[in-house]
């Protein structure tokens, strides 16, 4: 999923400043997915205009994604992907893998443009995982400070972003169902603002960040698109070190774990957990950040988040099928704060259509309100989480 699991494959050139890497994440997701393959399915696939061709067990999809987002503005982006089988796991519940290879770009009206390419592989039957993302992002976003009570919440400053961004890991099965690996990011982010006083210039610097770390899975997953059984449990700790290069020294953490459960023939809950913190030293962009639906991403976001949200996913007729969503979080400086913090929470609903049977892969359109009261518009490849 290009959101949820980025590093599964996906694109998205947003510097990983974690503004804009997981806004477009959330427009854009795109990932590995697993499902057999049925005559019935390659035959609704062919005649669909999103299928550009499948030969060999590739299936080839091109998807123009409309972008109504209320942290990067309206748009359009378009995602090419390719997907194939990868080698069976005879210890997974899925007998199949579908590696993908991901291209994407995307702007906004605020100016916000974005270029990438990603992909996810499984190999020698899921022994080994391979995740690569690239790519170059120009975003124009808002400083809302770091808890709603600082005076830039109802008052937001502008700032822009720009600059490169590479990201990769390797990961091996260690036990059933578990990976571990080595996780390596580069980027090279200009951050500039411009304090709403005129005779105070634009405030401007340039970073070089290097970080080497570890990244684990724990998948039981049934698919990956669209899972109906099964967990994900991710993690991944990052080390940013001068002795690599980087401008600063600091280190980061997201972990996340899900289930997903089918309740009845047409209904699956999802839900999903997640805790993200950084060090001291972190630059100001990369906070960790509550990514709820129903506000503008970058409202929350303190040294450290935990946050939960669930889904029910309704697969209503054919092709077509819709879900309702809710989530809370808090952005605080530490877990100490964690009874005291201003909490947000998102919800809406959305619906899916589904595009390629073979992969099981949705595209949707959400609508969310939340803590501030908004009514905020998602298009999405994928699921959210």
């Amino acid at each position: 999923m290009l959101r949820s699991h980025i590093a599964r494959c996906v694109v998205s050139a947003a510097l990983a400043v974690q503004l804009g890497d997981t806004a477009f994440a959330q427009n854009t997701q795109i990932g590995p997915e697993i499902e057999s393959r049925t005559s019935e399915a390659e035959a609704a696939d062919d005649v669909l205009p999103h299928a550009a061709a499948e030969e060999k067990d590739r299936k080839y999809i091109l998807a123009p994604v409309p972008i109504v987002d209320p942290t990067i503005g309206n748009g359009l982006s378009l995602a090419g992907l390719v997907t194939y089988a990868a080698e069976e796991d005879p210890d997974s519940a899925a007998k199949e893998r579908r590696s993908t290879i991901a291209l994407a770009i995307a702007y906004t009206n605020t100016d916000s443009w974005m270029a990438g390419g990603g992909l996810k592989l499984y190999l020698d039957q899921d022994r080994y995982r391979v995740g690569l993302a690239a790519g170059y992002a120009n975003m124009n976003l808002k400083w809302y400070g770091t808890s709603p009570d600082s005076p830039f919440f109802d008052n937001p400053i502008d700032f822009r972003t720009r600059g490169g961004l590479v990201d990769g890991d390797v990961q091996r099965k260690v036990a059933k169902n578990f990976y571990l690996g080595l996780a390596a990011r580069y980027i090279r982010p200009t951050a500039s603002t411009k304090i709403p006083i005129d005779v105070l210039p634009e405030l401007k610097a340039t970073f070089n960040l290097t970080g080497i770390g570890l990244i684990s899975e724990y998948d039981t997953r049934d698919n990956t698109w669209y899972p109906a059984s099964g967990s994900l449990g991710t993690a991944k700790l990052l080390g940013y070190l001068e002795a690599l290069g980087s401008d600063r020294e600091f280190g980061t953490l997201d972990a996340t774990f899900a289930v997903y459960r089918r309740i009845a023939d047409p209904l699956v809950v999802a839900g999903q957990a997640r805790v993200a913190t950084v060090g001291d030293n972190t630059p100001f962009f990369m906070l960790s950040t509550v990514n709820l639906r129903g506000f503008p991403r970058g409202q929350y976001m303190n040294e450290t988040v935990t946050q939960i949200q669930a889904e029910l996913r309704w697969e209503a007729w054919r092709r077509i099928g819709a879900v309702f969503f809710g989530g809370t979080g808090i952005a605080t400086r530490s877990l100490d704060e964690w009874g005291s913090a201003d909490r947000a929470y998102g919800y809406g609903a959305g619906v899916r259509y589904r595009i390629s049977e073979v992969d099981k892969m949705n595209v949707g359109f959400d609508v969310a309100s939340g803590s501030t009261n908004d009514f905020t518009v998602y298009f999405r490849i994928g699921e959210a989480f």
